[in-house]
């Protein structure tokens, strides 16, 4: 990825792994308790995309590095056993679509569901409030 003087991505090395799953702060609160970003990127580019902005990185890169963030499944199962039994719903996804257009997306999005199943999370998906919403 080519670096700009906005945004430098630090070395793998050098970034802290956060957990996947955590607790939205802010006005972000009111869409679910706990949230889950499995994904760095986002294909689709709208327009209106804040994430770039609260990323503090050019649209155009958020836009064209697609991909699942780095030991996400590893980072995933560990969030899911400390959230497990607590009867919190986890919101998939805030920052991107959860359905991006990158290889095999499918088979790593029917394993992250078939994790949080496993540890008995619930969780929602941005097109489940929308149909909600609709109805």
């Amino acid at each position: 990825m080519a670096q700009t003087a906005l945004f430098k991505t630090p070395s793998r090395k050098a970034r802290k792994l956060l957990p996947i799953i955590y607790q939205p702060a802010g006005a972000a609160n009111e869409y679910g308790e706990l949230a889950a970003n499995l994904y760095s990127g986002c294909h689709h580019g709208c327009v209106y995309c804040y994430v770039p902005a609260v990323l503090r990185m050019p649209k155009t890169a958020f836009h064209s590095n697609i991909g699942t963030k780095q030991n996400a499944l590893e980072r995933l199962e560990k969030s899911c056993a400390k959230y497990a039994g607590m009867d919190r719903t986890v919101f998939l996804s805030f920052t991107t679509d959860p359905y991006q257009p990158i290889m095999d997306w499918a088979s790593f999005h029917t394993a992250v569901i078939a994790k949080l199943n496993e540890h008995g999370c619930t969780y929602y998906i941005k097109d489940d409030l929308e149909k909600a919403a609709r109805q």
